[in-house]
């Protein structure tokens, strides 16, 4: 209980201290819709405050996210061997990179192309205006699932570790697995085609990654047997 209070703390800090970055973040945010010429509106006296305060609590818990994996694993620690606490000591770093490695590739790749595609729908005489607060929901639910996403390598290799996947399972069952992740997709990310495919070909590719992982991982697990 005290590791969740001191977690949540650190999130309600960092989501105050977030406030005062918000509006340079939604400048920035905007910048990939502003390149295809579209404009900002917001529709009530509120949606300005509403997207700023969003964006403060988002940025908060993103920053507190090292907090939050540290009181997560500490108050596992005592129960893991010598071989586990390793692990976790090796996962953690690799977790926070892939967030954010996933995150950015949805934003300088993913996000670009997409307004380029949706936009060049509109005729020479159609101006895009878009809400602020939709706009930047849109943002959010097309960049956060891909920092979520790019973990599919480390849950492969913890599912291999303990031994509830093999990689010859894996391996056998990819055109389920290419259906999963259509899916997914489906579910994680606005309703079009293009993004969807858009998070279902890097998926698939992590998945591929995490094939590799995952033979990695028991071979660390019979090294690791071996010289107990």
């Amino acid at each position: 209980r005290l590791r969740l209070f001191i977690a949540a703390g650190f999130w309600l800090a960092a989501t105050v201290g977030a406030w005062f970055f918000a509006q340079p973040v939604l400048d920035w945010l905007m910048i990939p819709a502003r390149r295809s010429g579209a404009e900002f509106i917001f529709l009530g006296p509120q949606e300005a405050l509403f997207t700023l305060v969003k964006l403060s609590i988002l940025m908060g818990l993103m920053v507190s996210a090292p907090v939050w994996l540290y009181e997560a694993a500490a108050f596992a620690w005592p129960g893991l061997t010598r071989p586990e606490r390793r692990t976790v000591l090796f996962s953690l770093p690799i977790i926070l990179i892939l967030f954010v490695l996933g995150i950015t590739f949805a934003y300088f790749v993913l996000l670009q192309y997409v307004f380029r595609f949706f936009i060049g729908f509109a005729g020479p005489d159609i101006t895009a205006t878009f809400s602020i607060g939709s706009y930047v929901s849109f943002v959010i639910s097309l960049t956060l699932p891909f920092g979520f996403v790019f973990q599919l390598p480390v849950l492969m290799a913890v599912l291999a570790y303990v031994g509830i996947i093999t990689p010859a399972f894996l391996k056998a069952n990819r055109r389920l697995a290419l259906l999963a992740i259509l899916v997914i997709a489906a579910v994680l990310t606005p309703p079009d085609v293009i993004s969807q495919l858009a998070m279902a070909v890097p998926l698939y590719l992590l998945y591929e990654i995490g094939i590799w992982v995952a033979v990695l991982a028991q071979r660390r697990k019979r090294e690791v047997e071996r010289n107990v």
